[in-house]
């Protein structure tokens, strides 16, 4: 796991200027679902 978050407005923000260049995947947990999305950092 490489970030957290707990957004409570239903907005989610994340900063990837402290990751190395690479193929991420974030998983969003929201109840019982999960959506997960790739990012690509460059």
């Amino acid at each position: 796991m490489v970030k957290t978050g707990d957004p409570k407005s239903g907005k989610l923000t994340l900063e990837t200027n402290d990751l190395d260049p690479g193929t991420y995947f974030i998983h969003i947990h929201y109840g019982k679902e999960v959506l997960s999305k790739q990012i690509i950092v460059k």
